[in-house]
């Protein structure tokens, strides 16, 4: 009996054929270039998200590091804890209570902390921060209980209300105009005042009161008495680190010079003059608000 062999041979070739072929696919599939994670955006996008920290966390590692180097890490550790303040305060656009929590850290900063070097920090980083709700916590900086002495911190605080104009602020301002005997912290104020423009319900107040300080001292103007001495004092130059001891001429002349600036910045009139400030009061008398013009 013979044996076929013919099939035998195409079904041997046919499988040589496949076995050929999945050799030749698994080749190509091996020589083809290997897939990285760097090859797909969306995967690393991923992965970096979840390596940074959510403003929570830096908010939590914030207030770790502060304690860790309030009493006793150097001043530039604990300048650049108050930069990171900041910076979170700025990239918490849309999280509006975590910038309370925020504001509350950078002004109780330097709460059991001795000297004025932290308390310093603390009002720069509220005026680089300068947002009006922080004012709470430059308010108690701002008292000259001996109007012949500046307080440490008292330039400090004023320059700071300069960028945190909030008209809770604009009382104690005043209060320095009319009651120091320091004509530098008095100019000093005066500039800050004229930053008020936003304090609609404050700037009338503020217009009315600085041209009557400097009404006061104007020469040839009648000095106000008091116990049988003029109310404003003179005397020599000071010895504190801020500003000088003034009489009625040195207080005209430091008003003479920084009132006008202030008020044009304040109302928007470009007036250059304190006489013309004066005179401009009087004849808007009870009508003060008609000053005040946008630009």
């Amino acid at each position: 009996m013979k044996t076929s062999v013919g099939p035998l041979r195409r079904s041997l070739g046919t499988h040589a054929l496949l076995v050929i072929a999945s050799l030749c696919v698994t080749a190509w599939i091996g020589s083809a270039p290997s897939a990285h994670a760097g090859d797909n955006p969306a995967k690393d996008d991923k992965e970096v998200v979840s390596e940074e920290k959510t403003l929570q966390e830096r908010h939590s590692d914030l207030i770790s590091e502060w304690k860790a180097i309030k009493r006793k890490g150097s001043t530039a550790e604990r300048a650049a804890t108050l930069k990171k303040a900041t910076a979170l305060y700025k990239d918490a656009a849309e999280d509006d209570k975590l910038r309370l929590k925020i504001l509350a850290f950078v002004g109780t900063a330097a709460k059991g902390t001795k000297g004025d070097e932290t308390r310093t920090m603390m009002l720069h980083t509220i005026a680089d921060i300068g947002d009006l709700r922080a004012a709470k916590y430059i308010k108690p900086y701002l008292r000259q209980a001996d109007p012949k002495k500046a307080p440490p911190l008292l330039a400090t605080a004023v320059a700071t209300a300069m960028e945190v104009p909030d008209p809770s602020l604009v009382g104690p301002l005043l209060k320095i105009v009319t009651t120091s005997k320091l004509s530098g912290i008095i100019e000093e104020a005066v500039q800050a005042l004229g930053k008020f423009k936003a304090a609609t319900k404050q700037r009338a107040r503020i217009l009315k009161t600085l041209v009557a300080e400097a009404k006061k001292v104007k020469p040839g103007a009648r000095p106000r008495m008091r116990g049988g001495q003029e109310d404003i004092q003179g005397g020599s130059a000071g010895s504190t680190p801020f500003g000088r001891e003034t009489g009625a001429s040195a207080r005209w002349a430091a008003l003479s010079a920084c009132v006008p600036s202030a008020l044009s910045e304040l109302t928007g009139q470009d007036i250059g003059g304190m006489e013309e400030w004066i005179r401009l009061v009087k004849q808007s008398s009870g009508k003060l608000g008609r000053l005040f013009v946008a630009k």
